[in-house]
């Protein structure tokens, strides 16, 4: 029989329940991203745990912004919420949070989730940028390329390179959060972005079913598009939209369909 300690490495410390040895079990990032990316979000459902989060964060205006530009495509929700300090972003950003951690009543999350399945279920690469009232900001970025080229779980404290201005969102408001999705390789799998008019059919269901999910006042306003876009239509040109959300003062109604599975993760 091989000895135990030939298979398995030992941290070198004794559990604080008694037994002899521990071993260090954190999982890989290459073998948890591929579960963790599929645990049955839409682009729809995936985009209203995010604008729960701005809720939560006592946003009165929500602004999602879609563009489409082929490959480098991307999508962004900007509020004018609270914002978070440095140390605040470093914990919505981690994996977890105790279930049992007293929240506000209007906090939908639990598990601490909820940010972190939603965006990975869609892109490869998120960036989350917040601003304090005193001028301050912070960035936080997960970027699977880089989680698997290092087999770490290790967040970056910049965007991507030329992302930028894709978060001047930012400066719009004295307080608030941008969270910018980028290589959105789900969509790019399934066709999406492979021609415009289908980009924009998906950006239309996903103002449909928050219609739907959130009783508050909404708008979807297109950008250079005057009329519903068809095959061939200029497909090389960059085209944006937005679906603005408002927030009324009182607590909103979130009416979810029984049957989202990623409920329980928020």
């Amino acid at each position: 029989m091989i000895p135990v300690s030939t298979v398995f490495k030992s941290t070198g410390r004794k559990s604080v329940l008694g037994s002899n040895e521990t071993h260090d079990l954190t999982p890989s990032p290459s073998a948890m991203l591929l579960s963790l990316r599929n645990v049955g979000y839409t682009l729809q459902t995936a985009l209203a745990d995010i604008v729960d989060n701005s809720i939560s964060a006592n946003a009165s205006r929500i602004d999602i912004g879609f563009n489409w530009s082929g490959k480098q495509s991307f999508i962004s929700v900007s509020d004018n919420g609270d914002g978070m300090s440095e140390d605040r972003l470093l914990e919505a950003m981690r994996l977890g949070r105790n279930p049992q951690d007293p929240r506000q009543l209007s906090d939908l999350g639990r598990f601490g989730l909820g940010l972190k399945m939603a965006s990975w279920s869609q892109c490869r690469s998120f960036t989350v940028r917040s601003r304090l009232d005193d001028g301050s900001r912070a960035t936080l970025r997960w970027d699977i390329d880089h989680m698997l080229a290092t087999d770490r779980w290790e967040a970056l404290s910049d965007p991507r390179p030329g992302s930028e201005q894709l978060l001047l969102a930012d400066s719009h408001y004295s307080t608030g959060t941008v969270v910018l999705w980028e290589a959105l390789d789900v969509l790019d799998q399934s066709g999406i972005l492979s021609a415009s008019h289908v980009f924009w059919e998906a950006t239309e269901r996903v103002e449909k079913h928050l219609a739907m999910t959130f009783q508050i006042a909404h708008s979807f306003q297109m950008g250079d598009r005057v009329q519903p876009m068809t095959e061939g239509m200029a497909a090389d040109l960059n085209r944006t939209a937005v679906v603005l959300l408002e927030v009324p003062a009182v607590e909103h109604a979130r009416l979810p369909p029984p049957s989202w599975p990623e409920s329980q993760w928020s």
